[in-house]
């Protein structure tokens, strides 16, 4: 017996990693409690996507980046939400950053994290797990969002990266042994 369209479940994933935009796993509305907010899509690498919050308690930021999957799941609270598996891991890092990690059943990794530029919140975990929550919302309805407004055609987001260094080339490091890439986003 076929499923009624409203049940039916998308797989979550990020597809072609090239062309799923991060932004559309975050939004500033819902931490506009925070302080002023802004979406900022170019703070870091082609994999990510920041919000910044800005009040007299200080500058706060909530990031999500794509990675390639972990083999092992990071330290935390689990919870499994369908075919995605969420990783809540609190306070984190040197820079006193909360951490969550989504996996993904295509082999990719939503790495979410919040931490202050300047200034000091108690609620860091708070701001990490609203974007976490946001970003499973997201992922729960199927497959990341493409970008609106693709790369341009000159953009080091569109050049194959792996490619750029051979093994001739990594050959010429002393005592390096091998070249073997790291493939991400």
């Amino acid at each position: 017996e076929p499923i009624p369209l409203g049940e039916a479940t998308a797989t979550p994933r990020i597809g072609d990693a090239r062309t799923a935009d991060p932004c559309a796993l975050i939004s500033s509305q819902p931490l506009d409690r925070f302080g002023k907010t802004a979406l900022v899509p170019d703070h870091g690498n082609f994999n990510r996507c920041d919000v910044t919050m800005e009040s007299a308690a200080g500058r706060f930021v909530a990031t999500v980046q794509f990675e390639p999957a972990t083999e092992v799941l990071p330290n935390g609270a689990v919870e499994s939400r369908g075919e995605l598996v969420v990783v809540r891991q609190g306070l984190a890092g040197i820079d006193d950053r909360c951490e969550s990690v989504i996996h993904l059943p295509d082999a990719f990794d939503v790495n979410i994290w919040a931490r202050a530029e300047r200034g000091d919140t108690p609620e860091m975990c708070t701001i990490a797990d609203i974007a976490t929550d946001g970003a499973l919302a997201v992922l729960e309805r199927g497959e990341v969002p493409r970008r609106q407004t693709p790369f341009p055609a000159v953009s080091l987001a569109t050049v194959d990266a792996c490619g750029l260094l051979d093994a001739p080339a990594v050959a010429t490091v002393p005592d390096l042994d091998t070249a073997v890439p790291d493939l991400g986003v």
